[in-house]
């Protein structure tokens, strides 16, 4: 989201400090930075280093170290007085955040960002961007209010989103925002106060002469919100505004707003008991389908049909409506996994991943056992032993202990099995253990958690420093100060603490004489 104007941040901004360069694993790196490896991939200019260990710093669990290194790059703009900068890299740090799901903190920074746009003028001559940049800081934020369960923040939020872009005649981007805060008072089952933003919304597009791509998506919500109170001719009325206007969509918007917006009025249709008239619209929705999904030199590639339906899913999942998201991605497995080449071990992540960005754990429960399953036969690798790692995962967040248990034990063994034939899976292996041992502890076996805490430790017998060695400490601290045994917390506390200095003070070498960094990208 704020990904390019980081990339022109790490080019012009001077470093004082000379950092190590260090092996970067493009597909490791999480969040905004795996924007930046894609735009740099020469990493080794200073500033893109020091956000690169940064943001992994804080994907790989320690998120103080990683704000640690955060602020030194804040530190230099400020010193700088280039607020610009400052505002777009606190925006990335947020993002970072939110990535690994520290919702709480990639608040705070989105309201550092915010606070610098709502603040004195930084470019008179480039207001409107400016407020632009606002109102979208405000959309963020708005979203993980109601991922927090916090809608009362989240309106206000889009409100003032919404009032910013029409401060700064910004139409598309307020009637966008308009159709945000809709759907957050259509989850919240404020209908009335739903129906309101969203015909603001279209208010806006038809005064504007055009519709943009979420003008079907709105259309066909006014038209949900409709049936559910059982007012057919308005529901049909907006089904049918959606469909006009998903012909001045691109090819693959137009292809998933058609089908979503005829399966609802094949739906309406349903309920009004009205059966010829809702197999002909469901009949037109799969002839979109096929369509669309029709290559004339290759045929129907299931693959593409199976991202359609799953896009719809999306739509729904979004909304709130879970039964119909499922029902629509139940449908693009079935098609995915119709033949091989299917895309179906493409699919099945990017539909777990849906869910689990909206906190939804247990729907994509059976997703993740269906992926598990799909990549067992994959002997020594790493994929077998990562899918059961987040099963167990799941399980233990829903509660499911005994379920939790065996998944990591089975999760164990592929790792060990991974180690035994090609190395480089202590990491792993130690946070399986992790895992197991904090099951151990919520079943109430103590014993049986130290057991497996110290067969961990063991792993790290000849390893001075270790991010996994680090995170075992601080377990071990943990678990004697809730056995009672404030000494023995102490001391594993300790541990873990000298080893995170000189974790940091790894980052932290500095040389006296460290000239400007490559600006060739």
């Amino acid at each position: 989201m704020y990904f390019s104007k980081l990339l022109s941040l790490a080019l012009t901004l001077p470093l004082t400090i000379a950092l190590p360069t260090f092996h970067i694993d493009h597909a490791a790196i999480s969040g905004s930075s795996q924007a930046l490896a894609q735009a740099f991939p020469d990493l080794s200019n200073p500033t893109v280093q020091l956000y690169l260990q940064a943001d992994g710093l804080v994907s790989s669990g320690f998120p103080e170290e990683g704000i640690a290194l955060f602020e030194r790059l804040l530190q230099q703009l400020r010193d700088r007085g280039d607020r610009v900068a400052e505002a777009d890299l606190l925006k990335s740090i947020a993002s970072s955040f939110e990535t690994e799901g520290d919702l709480e903190r990639a608040l705070t920074y989105y309201q550092q960002a915010l606070d610098i746009y709502e603040g004195s003028i930084i470019s008179p001559a480039d207001r409107t961007t400016q407020l632009f940049e606002a109102s979208e800081v405000l959309n963020q934020m708005a979203s993980i209010y109601m991922r927090l369960e916090n809608p009362e923040q989240a309106f206000a939020a889009y409100q003032q989103a919404s009032e910013i872009n029409h401060r700064a005649n910004l139409p598309w981007e307020e009637a966008s925002t308009l159709g945000h805060l809709g759907t957050a008072y259509q989850i919240a089952g404020q209908t009335e106060q739903a129906l309101a933003a969203y015909q603001q919304a279209i208010a806006i597009y038809t005064e504007v002469g055009s519709s943009p791509y979420d003008a079907p998506r709105i259309f066909n919500q006014i038209g949900m919100i409709y049936q559910a109170q059982g007012q057919f001719d308005q529901a049909l009325a907006a089904y049918q505004q959606g469909l006009a206007a998903v012909a001045e969509q691109s090819d693959d918007f137009q292809t998933v707003d058609r089908v979503l917006t005829l399966d609802n009025i094949s739906t309406l249709y349903q309920a009004q008991e009205r059966a010829d008239l809702a197999a002909d619209y469901a009949q037109q929705a799969e002839t979109t389908l096929t369509q669309a999904s029709t290559d004339e030199f290759i045929g129907e590639n299931l693959s593409r049909k199976a991202d359609f339906l799953k896009e719809v899913g999306d739509f729904y999942l979004t909304i709130g409506q879970l039964e119909r998201a499922r029902s629509y991605f139940d449908r693009a497995v079935a098609i995915a996994g119709q033949h091989p080449g299917g895309g179906l071990e493409y699919l099945l992540p990017t539909i777990i991943f849906a869910y689990t960005q909206q906190g939804q754990i247990a729907p994509a429960i059976p997703y993740q056992e269906r992926y598990t399953e799909l990549v067992q036969d994959q002997t020594f690798s790493p994929e077998r032993a990562t899918s059961l790692a987040s099963l167990g995962n799941l399980y233990q967040m829903i509660g499911q202990l005994g379920q939790a248990l065996t998944t990591y034990q089975q999760a164990l063994t592929a790792f060990q099995e991974l180690e035994q034939e090609l190395g480089g899976q202590t990491g792993e292996i130690v946070q399986t253990i992790l895992d197991l041992g904090s099951v151990y502890e919520k079943q109430g076996q103590a014993e049986q958690a130290l057991a497996t805490y110290q067969q961990a430790l063991s792993l790290y017998e000849t390893d001075d420093f270790s991010p996994g060695k680090i995170h075992l400490l601080t377990q071990l601290a943990q678990f004697y100060d809730m056995q009672g045994q404030p000494d023995r917390a102490q001391q594993y506390s300790q541990q873990a603490q000298t080893l995170r200095n000189q974790m940091l003070e790894q980052f932290n070498q500095m040389n006296e004489t460290q000239g400007q960094p490559d600006r060739t990208p």
